[in-house]
């Protein structure tokens, strides 16, 4: 119980952390689906298929369907991997314009993990080959970095509850927009099927920094995580 109860109070002080700015400005409700598919062929490579799909504007538009593919071979054993990445991107705005993207990503990721919290996290080369509606295509390349701390129960129950703060940071972006873009909080709970097949129910909330115009969303998550 008493585990149970670290994990309830550091999403309680994620969720408070969230309110205050959340209010100051207009929020929406939003949707998250995922599918993730990883396959470990040895000790040192590994590769993770992912699909998602996000609605918007209080569920009633597709905001964005996004394939991706990860490639990581192991450099320090459990705690430090090089990524080679390919993402697919489609978005649609709510003023009825979309935008493809096809996006590439080289860089480092890992984390330390204790009893029960762990720390990762990645730092990326990132570059994003944009076309707009009919407007000609662009390039735009820029560094990321991506910090997670993460509190859960303990690993073999069936329903494991967490909580979550994501903190992205954007390096060398066109204009001024460097800084912390974004954070996230999350809250939600790992089912676990079998050794192949586990469930995550989630509700995240995402506050972006940089473009104080966008809105604050709380995504209700669900997920389906596949282990060959």
């Amino acid at each position: 119980m008493n585990k149970f109860c670290r994990v309830l109070c550091m999403s309680a002080v994620a969720l408070m952390l969230s309110v205050p700015v959340s209010t100051a400005r207009e929020a929406e409700s939003a949707g998250l689906f995922c599918l993730s598919v990883e396959k470990r062929f040895n000790d040192y490579f590994l590769i993770q298929l992912h699909q998602q799909l996000w609605l918007d504007n209080n569920f009633t538009n597709l905001e964005r369907y996004m394939p991706f593919v990860d490639f990581k071979v192991t450099m320090l054993k459990d705690y430090l991997y090089f990524d080679a990445l390919y993402f697919y991107r489609y978005q649609h705005k709510t003023d009825g314009s979309s935008v493809n993207t096809h996006r590439y990503q080289l860089g480092l990721s890992g984390g330390y993990k204790w009893k029960h919290f762990k720390v990762s996290g990645y730092s990326r080369f990132e570059s994003d080959y944009i076309k707009k509606n009919a407007d000609l295509p662009y390039n735009r390349c820029y560094w990321r970095n991506r910090l997670v701390a993460t509190a859960y129960l303990k690993e073999g129950c069936k329903w494991a509850p967490y909580s979550a703060f994501e903190i992205f940071n954007t390096m060398n972006w066109p204009g001024d927009n460097n800084g912390v873009e974004r954070l996230w909080f999350e809250i939600g709970s790992i089912y676990t099927i079998n050794k192949m097949f586990s469930l995550d129910f989630k509700i995240r909330e995402i506050l972006p920094t940089l473009d104080t115009a966008q809105k604050t969303s709380t995504y209700i998550g669900v997920g389906c995580n596949i282990k060959l």
